[in-house]
Order: structure tokens, then C-alpha cells, then sequence
């Protein structure tokens, strides 16, 4: 029993004591543990589960080592509070040693020991699970090194102040002292964990240690102690950053390695945000600007990275005093990857820039900072003509999203030549990226100005098979922002054809993020609209010759039905698609809940016949996963949060003075079209396609449940009451008339058969 505790089927409980760390849970299993006598026990012929641990850390099969370290809390229950500390700690000390090249063992081994403080007595005895951290925070391995620290960390924050400064600390304090270096690296992050929490004089003695360690002869120890440092800053007393810390930070700019010296960016950063305005200029602009011009590239690219945070740090007059300058040097840096990390913030830099303006402005016809045009958008003029393909790209993946900054004017005159210009001549790559941002233009200045340009490049990368495909499938963002600004006209003539080219697209993950948009035309356009102009096209794919393009048919209705990119309804409003209806004693609304309620009552008897239900039954006994539509879109989905209405089932109330409402066209079609078409791709000789018509079919299912709750709940049958009163027998009547058709219908099909 006791051998098939600890590595056999009775693996629940290692889950439960994984999950504690002290309480009834801990001291149920471990009674259990001692109500088994001897002869249990020896019948297992197994006098301490400490040697099975033993002998699985000593198999060759790792699999088997690792598994047998996961384990590790059950064989801790298994033995007592003394044991554990007697011969299982001394053990695992020595094991750290012996197997110093098994990475993933002491890995797993750092993980499991946060949650040992209870197995080895309480608080009191933590010292014996201190020591074996330390070890392993001692290990060449980074990966092991970062494991351990953090299970120190939460182990710290388990102990009281006084446990902390005469347990914690001087293991701490152990591990600077040490010989070898990793020790060294492993110490900073926990004398800062240390510092808020201890007397005046360890803190003393802290910050001496930190000073010492950050000037340490080894360049590696330096970098560990100089990456904490920002970290350590935070929680130093304001006194001592000024006299003792501010001077290490010039330390570190100056430092002979460049791997070093690019950490002087963050402390100086840090620094500068506990500091006021003038002491920054004092203190921290120097280091800055030379920084910014270190004989490095890597240490100018740190500085271009963080200079919307430094422009936060210096605030609105060391900004135009200082800043400015040194960002117009990085923009010009001989490095292409310093000016590419410039172009990525030049936005950014300008916004933070527009801000401090307002907060500080006292004219108030003046909107716009002057600093952006007369000394920023040069820059940008600049980034636009560089010759690194790189840097044209980093900018081009940001330059539209300052279209509302500059206004309709600004955008018109100085922006949009050179957007017209980049799309006309530039990488697939730079006009992707404008055309996937194309709504930060055309919110600004609309459409009209740049349609023509912006339609033959959506032509270019349609009808250009060499492009990239995800080039190809981002372009149902730009068709959508340009549908909904321009008509359905205009899409009728220009866009739909290329829409149907990537309905058509020869890569399945564009065939399959196409429909995305679809719900969202239809939703603006109307059904009417879409019914003699997009589902004609759409309806044909049912019948291609490839069973791959057939599969566009099926992922257009899901889409219909359940889009993707349909907003979330609240769980606790029962009420998904009419909450919004309900509240207002209007006779069109109730006639139009009423074709809504006939539409899902038809709709609804079509799962009672023969060949729906079979299909979708063959459905529900597969195995196969659904394919989850996020494998494909990537971040494509998250381009249509931003200005795009995404409630599409829903219905408001002012939809209903409409004559094509969504949800009711949709029924509609679902009630005639939809199952025409199903019923021929459930008899496709491909399985594939039955299965997805089964899946179809139960989302369509899932709508129409979801529509009855909402028909059956209190609010509507209330608001309803007298039409459903007065058109009961009616309704009857036509129920039955449709179930004979219906009958015929199957009782034809039989025949047929």
C-alpha cells in the first residue's frame, strides 16, 4: 500500500499535498500514514518510503527522476516532521551536488520545495529547507537559479520580521560572501526582498554589501547586482540614494563592459522618478546624454528603447530642454538598429509630448505642440527616407496612429503625401502595415482622399501570389474599415470582387479568417442587400469540385450564426439577444418579437427531421477537436475591437423601425436557404464536410435554444401576453399544417430511398 501510495495509483493524494501548505488537509494524510501497521507495511516489503525515492532518483530513465521529484511532498507525508528534516533534507542537499548537471531535475526540485516549510516541522525548522535552496541558487543553470530564488521569495514572505532578519538574512548574507560567483548573482533580488523589513542596522549593512557587490571585480556579478539595482532604488530611503546610490549609477555608465554600462539606462531611470525636477537636471541629465552617445550601439539602442519612459522621468521642461536634442541624435544614429527602435516610439514620444503641452498650455487656441512640427515631424520625414528596409518598417507599423494627433489639416498637408508615397513605392511589408492600420487615416481625413491609391495596392497584394498570406489575410480588416466608411455601392464595385478572390484564396488559413467579416457587412448592409449581392456568390462555393473550398459554404453560416467577433453577452442576463427591447410599450416592437418568435419556432422544427438529426447524432460521436478559428486569425481579430460596432445578434430597439434587422433576416435564411444548402453537403461523399454540416448544425441548434430562453423568460411572455393570447389557435393550426409538410417531406424522402 505504501509503495502505491507514493508512486502508484494513488497519486490524488500528491495532488492534495502539492496544494498544501499546512491544515486539516496535511494532517488527515499523514494520520492516515501512521494508522498503517508494521504488517502492512511489510507486506509491501518496504521498510521506508525514503528508499523507493531513492531508488527512482537513481534510475537512468529520466522520466522516471523527474516524476519521482514531483513527487517528493507525498514521500515527506509518508515519513514525519523529523524524518523529513534527518534524512530526506541531507539527502536532497547531497542530491543537488550529485546530479549538479541534471537541469530539469533541479528545476522541478526548487519548485516543489516552496511548499516544504509544513513537511519539515513549521517556521521553525526552515532553516533546513533554506539550505538546500541555497544550493541550488548556486548552480551554474540559469533557469535553476531563477526557480530557486523565487521559491526563497515566497518563502520570506511566510516568515515573520524577526524569523526574516535571524533565519533569512544571514543566508543572505551567506551567499555574497561566497566564493563562487552564481551565489553572488543569485543574492540581489533578495537582499531587496530583505531591506523594507529589518532594523536599521542590517539595512546598513545591506546597502554596504549592495555598494561593494555593484563594484565587484567580476563582470557578471556587476550585471546580476546592476539589473537589480532599479528594483533596490525602489524601496531605498530617498537619504541614501542621493549620498550612496546616485554615484553607483554613474559607476555603471561608465563601466569598461558595454553589457554593463547599458543597465546605467534603467538605474538612471529609476532614479530619475524618485528624484524632483531640478535634482534630475542636477543628477541624472549628464548621465543620460552620455549614455545616449556611448561608443556602444547596444547602449544607444537601450537608451532609443526607453525614451518614452525617460521622457515620463524628465517631465515637460527637461523634455524640450534636453530630451528632444538627444532623440533627434538617435533618430540619426549610424546604427540602423538604434534608428529602428527610435522610429518605434516617435508616436508614442509625440503623444507624451502633446500632453505635457495641454497640462502646461495657457493659450487655448494653441492645440497642437509646436515642438511636433517644427522638430519632430522632421524626423519622421527623415525615418521615411532611410535607406534600411528595417527602419522604414518600424515606422510604417506606427506613423498612421498619429493621424489624430495632427488633425485633419496636418494629416492632409505633411502625413498623407508621405503615406501615398510609402504605399506606391515601398515593401509589401510597409504597405501591410499601413493597410492594417488604415482606420487611423480614414477616422481623420475619410476616405475620399486616398480610395484610389489605397484600392490598387488591396489589388496588388490580392491578385499577387508571391505575397505573404498573412499580408492577404489581414486585408478583410482594411475591406471591412473601408465598407463601412464607403457603402454598399462602392463595395458592390470595388471590393466585392476582391473579397471573393480571398473567400477563393489558395491558403486555408485565409479561406478560413474571411468570413470573419462577413456578419459586420451584412449588419450595416442589411440582408436584403447581401441576399442579391454577397451570399449568390457565397451559396456556389457548396458546389465546388474541391471538398476544401466547399468548407467556405459552412464557415460562412457559422459565421452568421455565432460570430466570432460577436461581443460577449453577460453571463447573469439571461436575456442574450432582446434584453434590450423589452422596456419600452411600443406595438411595433411586440409585432416584431412575435416574426421573431414564429421564425424560431419554424426554425426549430427543422431538427425533427430524419436526416438533421442523424447527421448531427454522427457528429456528437466523433472525436475529432473542433478547429478553433484562433489558430488562424493570430492577432487579427484584435484589429476589429478598435471602432467597429461588434454587438451584431443583439437587437435595439430603434433596429426594429428598420425593415432588415439582422437577427430576423438571419432567421429567415436559416429557415429556408441555410438548410437547402446543409442538406446537400450532408450528403457530400467527403466525411470531413458531414462533420462540419454537423457542427453547423448545432450552432444553429444552440441559437435557436438560446432564443426560446429568451422567449420563455418572464419579461417577454409578460410583454407578450395578449398576442400570444389571441394567436394561440392560429399558431396551433399552422403548427400542425407545418409538421404535415413536414411529414410529406420525410415520408417523400423514404420513398425516394
Amino acid at each position: 500500500m505504501v509503495s502505491r501510495l507514493i508512486f502508484g495509483e494513488y497519486d490524488l493524494f500528491s495532488c492534495i499535498t502539492l496544494l498544501v501548505t499546512g491544515g486539516r488537509a496535511f494532517v488527515l494524510l499523514q494520520n492516515l500514514l501512521v494508522e498503517m501497521d508494521d504488517n502492512e507495511i511489510a507486506e509491501e516489503g518496504v521498510t521506508n518510503p525514503l528508499d523507493l525515492f531513492v531508488n527512482e532518483c537513481n534510475d537512468l530513465d529520466a522520466e522516471v527522476r523527474i516524476s519521482s521529484i514531483k513527487k517528493l511532498a507525498t514521500v515527506a507525508v509518508a515519513l514525519d516532521a523529523e524524518k523529513t528534516r534527518t534524512e530526506l533534507m541531507p539527502y536532497l542537499e547531497d542530491l543537488t551536488e550529485s546530479i549538479y548537471n541534471d537541469d530539469e531535475i533541479l528545476m522541478n526540485l526548487a519548485e516543489q520545495l516552496v511548499h516544504f516549510v509544513p513537511f519539515v516541522g513549521g517556521i521553525e525548522h526552515v532553516e533546513s529547507v533554506l539550505c538546500v535552496l541555497e544550493k541550488l541558487a548556486a548552480v551554474e543553470e540559469n533557469i535553476v537559479r531563477e526557480k530557486a530564488i523565487e521559491s526563497l521569495k515566497k518563502i520570506s514572505e511566510e516568515l515573520n520580521d524577526d524569523d526574516l532578519e535571524h533565519k533569512f538574512v544571514p543566508l543572505v548574507f551567506g551567499m555574497t560572501e561566497s566564493e563562487w560567483f552564481t551565489s553572488k548573482c543569485s543574492s540581489p533580488s533578495l537582499l531587496t526582498v530583505c531591506y523594507p523589513r529589518v532594523s536599521d542596522e542590517i539595512r546598513a549593512e545591506i546597502r554596504r554589501v549592495f555598494e561593494l557587490l555593484c563594484k565587484d571585480e567580476s563582470p557578471l556579478v556587476r550585471r546580476s547586482f546592476g539589473g537589480k539595482l532599479g528594483d533596490f532604488i525602489k524601496v531605498l530611503e530617498l537619504q541614501y540614494l542621493k549620498e550612496q546610490f546616485i554615484p553607483i549609477s554613474e559607476t555603471f555608465s561608465k563601466d569598461e563592459q558595454d553589457s554593463v554600462r547599458l543597465l546605467a539606462v534603467d538605474i538612471s531611470l529609476n532614479v530619475a522618478l524618485r528624484l524632483t525636477q531640478e535634482e534630475v537636471d542636477e543628477l541624472v541629465v549628464n548621465t543620460i546624454t552620455e549614455l545616449s552617445c556611448d561608443s556602444s550601439w547596444r547602449v544607444r539602442y537601450q537608451v532609443a528603447n526607453k525614451i518614452c519612459e525617460i521622457q515620463t522621468a524628465f517631465g515637460h521642461d527637461l523634455t524640450r530642454k534636453y530630451l528632444v536634442l538627444i532623440y533627434q541624435n538617435l533618430i540619426n544614429d549610424a546604427e540602423p538598429q538604434v534608428r529602428e527602435a527610435s522610429a518605434k516610439c516617435i508616436v508614442r514620444f509625440c503623444e507624451l509630448l502633446q500632453e505635457t503641452h495641454q497640462a502646461n498650455r495657457k493659450d487655448e487656441d494653441d492645440q497642437l505642440d509646436p515642438v511636433i512640427l517644427q522638430q519632430i515631424f522632421p524626423l519622421i520625414q527623415t525615418l521615411d527616407q532611410d535607406n534600411n528596409p528595417d527602419v522604414k518598417e518600424a515606422l510604417s507599423s506606427v506613423i498612421t496612429a498619429i493621424c489624430p494627433l495632427l488633425g485633419l489639416e496636418n494629416t492632409k498637408l505633411l502625413l498623407l503625401p508621405l503615406i501615398t508615397a510609402s504605399l506606391m513605392n515601398d515593401s509589401s511589408r510597409v504597405k501591410e502595415n499601413i493597410i492594417s492600420n488604415l482606420n487611423n487615416i480614414i477616422s481623420v481625413i475619410g476616405l475620399a482622399d486616398i480610395a484610389d491609391t489605397v484600392l490598387q495596392i488591396i489589388v496588388d497584394l490580392v491578385n499577387n501570389s508571391a505575397s505573404v498570406w498573412r499580408t492577404r489575410r489581414n486585408l478583410i480588416v482594411t475591406i471591412n474599415y473601408i465598407a463601412k466608411h464607403s457603402g454598399s455601392d462602392y463595395f458592390d464595385t470595388h471590393l466585392k470582387p476582391l473579397y471573393q478572390k480571398l473567400l477563393n484564396d489558395g491558403v486555408y488559413a485565409v479561406r478560413k479568417t474571411a468570413p470573419l467579416i462577413l456578419p459586420i457587412l451584412i449588419k450595416n448592409f442589411g440582408f436584403e442587400w447581401a441576399k442579391g449581392s454577397i451570399l449568390t456568390n457565397i451559396w456556389l462555393f457548396a458546389e465546388h469540385k474541391h471538398y476544401l473550398y466547399r468548407y467556405v459554404c459552412l464557415f460562412c453560416i457559422d459565421e452568421l450564426v455565432s460570430p466570432t467577433l460577436e461581443a460577449k453577452c453577460v453571463e447573469e442576463n439571461r436575456l442574450r439577444y432582446l434584453q434590450q427591447l423589452i422596456g419600452k410599450d411600443d406595438e411595433n416592437i411586440r409585432i416584431f418579437l412575435n416574426t421573431l418568435r414564429k421564425l424560431n419556432n419554424r426554425l426549430q422544427r427543422k431538427f425533427k427531421q430524419e436526416w438533421v438529426k442523424n447527421t448531427i447524432e454522427a457528429t456528437q460521436n466523433e472525436l475529432i477537436p473542433e478547429d478553433d478559428i484562433k489558430k488562424y486569425t493570430e492577432d487579427t481579430i484584435n484589429m476589429f475591437v478598435t471602432g467597429n460596432n461588434l454587438s451584431i445578434l443583439s437587437v435595439r430597439s430603434e433596429d426594429v423601425l428598420i425593415d432588415d434587422v439582422y437577427l430576423e433576416g438571419l432567421l429567415e435564411l436559416a429557415v429556408g436557404k441555410f438548410f437547402d444548402v446543409l442538406k446537400r453537403l450532408a450528403e457530400d461523399p467527403v466525411e470531413n464536410v458531414q462533420s462540419l454540416v454537423g457542427r453547423t448544425l448545432m450552432r444553429i441548434r444552440d441559437l435557436c435554444t438560446a432564443l426560446d430562453s429568451d422567449f420563455q423568460s418572464e419579461q417577454i411572455k409578460v410583454f407578450l401576453m395578449d398576442e400570444c393570447e389571441s394567436e394561440e389557435e392560429k399558431e396551433i393550426s399552422d403548427d400542425n399544417k407545418s409538421m404535415e409538410e413536414e411529414m410529406l417531406e420525410i415520408l417523400d424522402e423514404k420513398l425516394k430511398a
